[in-house]
């Protein structure tokens, strides 16, 4: 037996252990308190949640279904504070349907949620029923899939139109219709006369509130009055309603007021205007005018408004653009109506990037004899873009003038829509859209992301990526997504690639947490490869490894090689086969830093990547696709700066033909592409803005002192010849080996070698000063490697007279 003293012991324990379990659930289980829990609908209402972790961001979701089945919901972005809690009257909400200090922002800022219906409207037809608000707590800043993720904690709350003892009375009375809303006690109360506007039927919402708070409210019905017709509704309907009101006994005769919105404001107006009947103490006017007076009947009223809505239906413009709200890669149809014929229109567009840059494009169209244009079958003559081109107005989106240089628009945030303003102006402009006015304006969403597509983060063996997965249950065909050496994790094609149906792994390689480049191997990506094949959302046995740029390379390095991966297809974007990935990321960047010297640059100093790569006769560094077993698609750009995609892919077909599998292979080149080719609709780029992975250095930005070396080289080509002339040339020689020495790397000796090239040749005429300005030249690129000087005799004697050069000069560059 255990003795008596023992099991007191074990007890004492075991109570502490319970004790401690308590404990531990009370700081980690959040308390939610919402107050009051019932309550009128304009009664304000205090959230507070407690026992939250320190600075942990939550977010608290409204969610609603409205008498029409529909579902609205709100949501907003908190973080606790030191004491875990997180207060809805005086903390902030950072993001979601508000922001700011909002305690009823759960409410005014319901919307439909995704996926709803288009032109809903949320307002309250059973007055007896209460509006039933569900109020949650989620972990975590969320955007969408509420209905995926379980609350730790939720509370439902109603919202009433009508309080306790409020009295409802049905007024069928000398042809008037409506109802009156008493309240509780014996009286008499104020009274108020509710006119709604053209909606129609009879709105008791906000009769029944008014009498919640004291006023004898009557609510008329007017536009379908059960017997009566529009002509037989006149000035003489409203004073008989007014006179009943007045004369009830629960109201206070002196103390009257009418109430008006929308048409219901005009006929306020009109009738205390001129009634002589109706005489109140007060009324309200809401979103009226008095611009259309009601003097006859409302049949004659409305025959006015027809008029002249015919009348403005010619002279002002209507601007449709459907779908609203879509994803990136889908079209959208832009019609604009109500034009003069054959006026000159332009279509403008306009995005705010998440850096805040500024993004246009616009076309120029004239209307047809109708007063239309339609962007799917009418041409633009002018502007970013020219012809039929209905996704001309994303595509072509450009910085607007003054921006900084280099940009490239691009998604981070997969989970908020890219907004894009579109505009109709009077007149072909090109500029100063900012500074006019437009004729119609309409906002739409551009989604990277569909509704109900699931986002996984991925952290297993040392692997970072993260994989989306389509609505359902799956299993999904999957992909590996590869992207190239921007570095980063970039998500926004993987998320498309869900949308549509796969279930698409992006992977990190280049900047992974706690991975050195040293580490990151082939052995990275077949982790990688098994992750997704096992995950239980993928079908195994149909995978595919899609690749961008050096994810291209890496792509076809491991499908020719690898025991691990083997696809059921793969997809090359702007890639090639040139410099096989064999060992570390490390050492293949080596290969290409040893080839720094092959790189050129434009007249802006933009720098062109494609002779970095080896040659192609170098048959010891190529990938042997010969080997890949599985379909293999080539995309590329034939006017690519950064890759010599189109080379490539010829030897690559060669090489295939000799294996014997050419037809697993199909190529897709697009005249006049560059390196950056996107999901559809993405807007081109010229240049951009790129860290040398080696360098980490800005190869599109001129160095400090790039515009002095500019400037001396000009001096010297238009010194005199004369004695002084000659000396002040050397001397800014002198000045331009000291720049050259100090500030200039690798990436800008064929800037600096055609430079030198024109100074030469600005000095043909005058033979005397040729071999000593030769020499001086010849010494100023000395200061460099022999690789140096062997750029220097390669571009100066040779690359003015190549069709490479001419081919450079003429052609647009892209840069990664």
């Amino acid at each position: 037996m255990v003795p008596l003293r023992m099991l007191k012991q074990i007890n004492s324990v075991s109570n502490l252990i319970s004790l401690r379990a308590v404990n531990t659930q009370k700081r980690t289980c959040p308390l939610l308190s919402v107050q009051p829990i019932r309550g009128l609908v304009d009664e304000k209402f205090q959230i507070i949640v407690m026992n939250l972790p320190p600075n942990q961001k939550v977010t608290l979701h409204s969610l609603h279904q409205s008498e029409d089945k529909d579902f609205w919901e709100a949501f907003g972005h908190y973080i606790s504070d030191e004491h875990g809690s997180v207060t809805g009257d005086k903390d902030e909400s950072f993001g979601g349907t508000y922001e700011g200090i909002e305690p009823m922002g759960l409410m005014w800022s319901m919307r439909p949620i995704a996926g709803s219906r288009h032109g809903l409207r949320l307002h309250k037809r059973d007055i007896f029923t209460p509006v039933a608000v569900q109020i949650s707590v989620y972990s975590g800043h969320l955007f969408h899939g509420f209905s995926q993720q379980t609350p730790p904690v939720t509370s439902v709350i109603e919202r009433w139109y009508i309080a306790p003892g409020v009295k409802r009375v049905s007024i069928k009375e000398k042809e008037v219709r409506g109802t009156l809303f008493l309240p509780p006690g014996p009286g008499p109360y104020p009274g108020v006369l509710d006119l709604w506007g053209t909606g129609g039927g009879l709105v008791e919402y906000r009769s029944a509130l008014l009498a919640s708070h004291g006023f004898a409210s009557m609510a008329l019905e007017f536009l379908t009055p059960e017997n009566l017709r529009l002509e037989d509704i006149d000035a003489s309907y409203f004073e008989k309603a007014y006179h009943i009101l007045k004369s009830h006994p629960a109201v206070q005769w002196d103390q009257l007021a009418v109430l008006g919105q929308s048409l219901g404001s005009v006929i306020t107006l009109s009738m205390v205007a001129y009634a002589r009947v109706i005489k109140p103490q007060c009324c309200v006017c809401i979103s009226g005018s008095h611009l259309m007076p009601f003097d006859k009947s409302l049949s004659e009223f409305f025959e006015k408004i027809e008029k002249t809505v015919s009348t403005q239906k010619r002279t002002c413009p209507l601007l449709s653009v459907q779908p609203i709200r879509g994803l990136v890669d889908e079209k959208f149809q832009i019609d604009v109506m109500n034009l003069p014929p054959n006026q000159k229109v332009t279509l403008h567009s306009l995005h705010q990037s998440e850096d805040k840059d500024f993004w246009e494009a616009f076309g120029h169209y004239v209307s047809d004899k109708h007063g239309s244009v339609r962007g799917v079958k009418d041409e633009s003559f002018g502007g970013t873009y020219e012809g039929i081109e209905p996704m001309g107005l994303i595509w072509s989106m450009r910085p607007i003038p003054g921006s900084q240089h280099g940009l490239r628009l691009r998604k981070r945030d997969i989970f908020i829509p890219m907004v894009v303003h579109i505009s109709v102006y009077s007149g072909h402009l090109s500029q100063g859209f900012s500074q006019q006015t437009p004729l119609a304006t309409s906002v739409i969403e551009r989604w990277y992301i569909a509704p109900g597509v699931k986002r996984v983060s991925i952290k297993e063996k040392e692997i970072r990526g993260t994989l989306f997965l389509p609505p359902g249950t799956g299993p999904y065909p999957g992909v590996l997504d590869l992207w190239g050496s921007g570095g980063s994790l970039i998500e926004y094609r993987s998320s498309l690639l869900a949308s549509h149906g796969f279930a698409s792994m992006v992977l990190e390689y280049l900047t992974p947490n706690n991975l050195r480049l040293e580490d990151t191997d082939a052995s990275y990506f077949e982790k990688a490869y098994q992750i997704l094949q096992s995950h239980p959302m993928v079908q195994k046995d149909r995978l595919a490894v899609l690749g961008t740029s050096l994810g291209g390379i890496i792509t076809l390095s491991m499908v020719a090689s690898s025991k691990v991966i083997k696809p059921q297809c793969c997809v090359c974007i702007s890639g090639g086969h040139l410099m096989h990935f064999d060992k570390s990321l490390s050492e293949f960047y080596a290969k290409m830093e040893k080839n720094a010297d092959k790189l050129r640059v434009n007249e802006y100093n933009q720098v062109i990547y494609r002779d970095l790569i080896f040659s192609v006769s170098r048959q010891s560094f190529k990938v042997d696709v010969g080997r890949i077993k599985c379909p293999l698609l080539l995309v590329n750009g034939d006017d690519d700066q950064m890759v010599p995609a189109v080379e490539t892919a010829e030897d690559m077909e060669m090489m295939m033909v000799k294996a014997g599998n050419r037809h697993l292979l199909k190529i897709l080149t697009y005249t006049d592409a560059g390196h950056l080719i996107e999901p559809p609709y993405s807007p081109h780029f010229r240049a951009t803005n790129f860290y040398q992975p080696w360098t980490k250095k800005r190869d599109m930005e001129l160095d400090s002192a790039m515009p002095q070396l500019y400037k001396l080289f000009s001096l010297v080509a238009t010194i005199g010849a004369t004695s002084a002339g000659v000396e002040r040339s050397f001397s800014c020689l002198k000045r331009l080996k000291s720049y050259t020495r100090n500030t200039m790397g690798q990436g800008r000796l064929s800037s600096l070698a055609l430079l030198a090239r024109t100074l030469v040749k600005s000095l043909e005429k005058t033979p005397s000063w040729k071999p000593r300005m030769t020499k001086e030249v010849q010494l100023l690129l000395k200061n460099h490697n022999a690789s140096v000087k062997a750029a220097y005799k390669e571009k100066i004697e040779d690359h003015f007279t190549s069709r490479d050069s001419t081919r450079m000069w003429q052609r647009p560059y892209d840069t990664m």
